[in-house]
Order: C-alpha cells, then structure tokens, then sequence
C-alpha cells in the first residue's frame, strides 16, 4: 500500500516540453520587438544625419545668395535677365518662377558664377559617376563671362565647393527658382524703407524627416537684397 506522505510529485514531459514552448514563443517575440526598434532607431539616426547635412548646406548657400550683386556691375543696372538668371536641366534659360536646376550670376562685368544641382559627382563631366538623389554645387571662384553663361569644362577648370553631397537615396536637392518679390528684406532685417530686394531664391530640398508615402521637403528663401 502506498504511503500518501511520500508520494512522488512533479511535471511529466509534455509539460515540460508545453513550457519550453511558451519560453521559446516569448523569447522570439521579444528578440524580433528588439530588432525592430534598433532598425527604426538606426534608421531615424541615419536619417537625422542626412538632414542634418542638407540644412547645413541650405544656410551655407543662403549666406553665398545674400551677398550676390553687390557691386557686380556699378555701371549695370542688376536685374534677372542682366546680372542674374535661372536655367533648367537641358541648360535653356527660364523666367522667374520657373523650377530650375542652376542659378547664375555675375561677380563682375566679366565674371559669373553659379549654383548648380546635379546628381553627378562632377556637373561638367558628361561621364562623371551619376546617383539617385542630387546634390548642390558651388562655383565660387569665378570663370569668364562676356554674358550670363552656365559654366562649362572650358570655361573653368575648378573643383565646385560641395554645399550638399550627392546621394543614392531620395534625400537630396530637388530644385531651385527666382522669385519676384515686392521690397523683401534678409531675414530678421527691419527696413522701413521700400527699397528692398525685387528678387528671391528659393531653394527646395528632399529631406527624411516624418518621410512616409509622400517626400517631404523644406524650402528656403532667400532675399536677393542687392538686385532692386
């Protein structure tokens, strides 16, 4: 007869096993929980990096448009067509409030410079490597203009500063174009006179911020105070 006192007491295999599989469903729940949220946070780091970059490159571009015009042509009146002049991406120059892609200016009665988005890493070399997404570039140091021209490889051997890098993603420079405006002002300027600036850029930029099935983009204006 057995003795209830030291009867045997336990769980038998199935439970165990009914156990190790409830452990194993949890585990894997939290390890793929885990690997979401490093994705998600890689990602939102990777892409605060990025905008981060085309920020710093729109404020860059800002304060190089702030200063165009000034003392350019004492003996030209500066206007959009004389001194300054917008162009689309097959190099034909467009009216202002044209989407375009280049912006070109003079520096001097025969000297231009020039702003240009491009999606290669070189925008005079037909054969330079191309991405998906454009970056903007700077010719600064000036090349020889009778006129308003785009630069090209003969007019000038310069290595353009790099305002916001080329990507291959959509994160990238989407487009530029003049503006008129009616007496605008640089930003945080108070001038109670109405001889402001009769023209602006406006500079458009893809960026990743709250990116879902709609690229969202920022825009920056500037006011080109020196041409009235």
């Amino acid at each position: 007869m057995k003795n209830p006192l030291f009867s045997q007491k336990g769980l038998s295999l199935v439970e165990v096993l009914v156990v190790l599989l409830l452990f194993t469903v949890i585990a894997l729940a939290i390890l793929r929980a885990y690997v979401s949220v490093a994705h998600v946070a890689g990602d939102s780091a990777s892409g605060a990096k990025t905008d981060s970059s085309v920020m710093f490159g729109l404020a860059t571009a800002d304060k190089i448009l702030q200063g165009i015009g000034y003392g350019a042509n004492s003996d030209t009146t500066s206007s959009y067509g004389t001194t300054l002049r917008a162009y689309d991406s097959t190099g034909t120059a467009v009216s202002t409030g044209t989407t375009a892609t280049s912006l070109v200016w003079k520096s001097d009665t025969s000297t231009c410079q020039a702003l240009i988005i491009s999606n290669k890493d070189n925008p005079l070399n037909s054969s330079s490597t191309t991405h998906t997404g454009s970056g903007l570039f700077y010719y600064g140091a000036g090349y020889s203009c009778s006129s308003l021209a785009l630069p090209t490889s003969t007019t000038t051997s310069e290595t353009p500063t790099v305002l916001i890098p080329v990507s291959d993603t959509n994160v990238a420079m989407a487009s530029l174009k003049v503006i008129t405006t009616t007496s605008c002002n640089p930003y945080s300027v108070t001038n109670t006179l109405t001889n402001g600036g009769a023209y602006a850029v406006v500079l458009t930029a893809n960026v990743y911020a709250g990116s879902g099935t709609t690229q969202n983009q920022v825009n920056n204006q500037t006011c080109l105070f020196n041409f009235r």
